[in-house]
């Protein structure tokens, strides 16, 4: 008799190091694979791999966060040898943010001493093994299992799978993107599935009615009222590019010259891979040129130290990175900054528990960057955090009533979003959720 059985390695009871194992008569597929991050690395280690992780005939990846693709090298680090099959987006995109994870890995290894995870040279041993795939493209991972990637919205190259074991349908959400995205189309429309596994990032909330403009317009009078400095810590990808956005079309509208400067390395990668793919977009390739022709871009250690001066009074925007403000140059922007009342950080994203940028988000009078030298914060903290790459509930509901699956298997979420939505879907149908290396019989 055939025997589907599945097991979460990640991302069950957190909201990182996504990976979901699937065996179906002796053949072992694994749909992403990412690093746990923030508070969820303390519960799951990121070491060495998993026996079963590395006994794999298939990887799926259903887009480029490090959290669903970042832990990729350290397999490969131990003699896996599998395809991955991902859209051409997510292949170059995972390359460079594996690559910039690898970086960062051999910062610390430099600081700190110690063996880490994997370095630059072994991310490029998985290279050889992605297998780019078309969405909307059916193809066979062997003469029993099909599988199907279709849009995802969320950001470039995002999709959710539906996979076809000998006629049993499951699909798998990976990250759902805002609907109402004003960069990234919305997703593709999905195929009835018996069984479901879905985020659920965001099944306890909404997203706000609010526009860009109507928050960030009394925050730029600031500006120009009693602020020299704006500094937007940002992700590299996706919220990087949508803070452009609206950046470009707030200040066209109300005619500012105000210089914006963008202090990201992988951010400027970021930006040349949606230059590319800007077929994929909502806008159209010359709107997009448009705006980064808007933007003034750090490349040299000269022009970062400007505005890093104790004397530059000019009026000006800075975005950088990291999102979390755990890393990158935005530590520097901080240790300038933070102690002025005359500068402001504003906060655009997620902040994960124990991270600075939780910190100020939580309002906390005091910080450490490195665990000894503590900083007063002056500076204001404008929380702009409900600006979201990721689906809500009302969102999610209605994915899973186009589905129509039996049964729905809630992951990637904090413990009250799962058990919230598992409260607005059980109505109709079966719903669990899941718990971390359960293994379950489907």
């Amino acid at each position: 008799m055939d025997k589907l059985d599945y097991c979460s390695l990640g991302a069950a009871d957190t909201v990182t190091g996504s990976k979901h194992l699937f065996s179906f008569n002796h053949f072992n597929l694994l749909v992403d694979c990412g690093l746990f991050q923030g508070e969820d690395e303390k519960l799951h280690s990121n070491s060495k791999p998993d026996s079963r992780l590395l006994k794999v005939n298939a990887i799926l990846l259903t887009h480029a966060h490090l959290d669903h693709c970042g832990y990729l090298p350290a397999l490969y680090k131990y003699g896996l040898s599998a395809p991955i099959y991902c859209t051409e987006e997510t292949k170059k995109i995972a390359i460079e943010i594996m690559l910039d994870s690898a970086k960062i890995l051999e910062h610390k290894r430099k600081v700190r001493g110690g063996e880490i995870l994997y370095d630059q040279n072994e991310v490029s041993k998985v290279i050889p093994h992605f297998k780019v795939i078309q969405e909307d493209q059916i193809i066979s991972l062997n003469k029993e299992i099909k599988c199907c990637f279709k849009g995802a919205s969320h950001i470039l190259g995002a999709c959710y799978v539906e996979l076809d074991f000998k006629g049993r349908k499951v699909s798998l959400s990976g990250d759902l993107g805002h609907f109402k995205d004003p960069l990234i189309k919305e997703p593709t429309l999905p195929s009835k599935a018996d069984i479901l596994f879905l985020e659920s990032t965001y099944g306890d909330r909404l997203h706000s009615n609010k526009s860009f403009d109507e928050v960030f317009e009394p925050i730029f009078k600031k500006l120009h009222q009693e602020l020299n400095t704006l500094i937007i810590p940002a992700f590299s990808l996706a919220r990087s590019q949508l803070m452009m956005f609206y950046l470009f079309y707030f200040l066209k509208k109300n005619g500012s010259k105000v210089p914006v400067y963008v202090d990201s390395s992988l951010t400027r990668k970021m930006n040349d891979l949606y230059t590319d793919y800007a077929h994929k977009l909502k806008i159209t390739k010359s709107e997009w040129i448009q705006i980064l022709n808007r933007f003034r871009f750090v490349e040299f250690k000269s022009q970062r130290d400007k505005l890093l001066e104790q004397d530059n009074e000019e009026k000006k925007i800075i975005l950088t990175s990291s999102g979390m403000m755990t890393g990158g140059f935005v530590s520097l922007y901080i240790d300038r900054y933070i102690e002025s009342e005359k500068s402001a950080f504003i906060i655009v994203g997620y902040q994960a528990d124990q991270t600075i940028g939780r910190a100020l988000k939580d309002g906390q009078k005091e910080i450490s960057l490195d665990g000894k030298r503590i900083y007063k914060v002056k500076a204001p903290i404008f929380d702009l955090s409900f600006f979201s790459s990721h689906a809500d509930s009302f969102d999610l509901e209605n994915w899973v009533q186009k589905i129509n699956p039996q049964t729905v298997f809630l992951t990637h979420g904090s413990s009250q979003a799962r058990q919230s939505l598992r409260e607005k879907l059980e109505r109709d149908r079966e719903v669990k959720l899941l718990e971390f290396d359960e293994a379950i019989s489907l």
